[in-house]
């Protein structure tokens, strides 16, 4: 039971910090049509970025493979966000596999398919109906169990003195 709620507890963080992440990316994505070059106007007030030396000239050339620009930071973010949301969607369904009771992994779930639903409103809705179709088909594919009944046993009850 535990690890029910340790992994239950686990994907609802993770379904929390998708949701910002996403929310995070969808403002992105709105001030980036208004404004470019974000992430470098924010690196230059930090100090991060130096000014070219006397008797050099700052050259604007193509992005490389590993150079961080607005469309990187922003794909960055929302592969995160998705990651996250992924991962915070799974405890659900392994712990209606494993027949656990945690009440973290359905919060965890909706959480996750938010997080979907922010980014784009129709893998929010796939994310949910993806969901549903796994955990019924897990259900479907379990065995059932037998319940166990006890045989009462002849003999005097423990709560009563017996009879001699």
């Amino acid at each position: 039971m535990r690890s029910a709620t340790w992994l239950g507890k686990l994907g609802l963080g993770a379904g929390v910090v998708a949701i910002g992440l996403m929310h995070a990316a969808r403002h992105s994505q709105s001030l980036r049509a208004s404004t470019q070059g974000v992430l470098l106007g924010w690196v230059d007030r930090l100090g991060w970025v130096q000014p070219p030396g006397p008797g050099l000239f700052m050259v604007i050339e193509p992005p490389g493979w590993l150079s961080f620009t607005d469309a990187t930071g922003l794909k960055a973010l929302l592969t995160l966000g998705s990651a996250l949301a992924t991962v915070a969607m799974l405890p659900a369904v392994m712990s209606d596999q494993r027949r656990e009771m945690s009440p973290f992994a359905g919060a965890a779930f909706m959480c996750g398919a938010c997080a979907w639903s922010v980014h784009e409103f129709a893998a929010g809705f796939i994310a949910l109906a993806a969901g549903a179709v796994a955990v019924i088909g897990v259900r479907a594919l379990r065995r059932p169990t037998r319940p166990v009944h006890r045989r009462l046993q002849p003999g005097p009850h423990p709560h009563h003195p017996t009879r001699q």
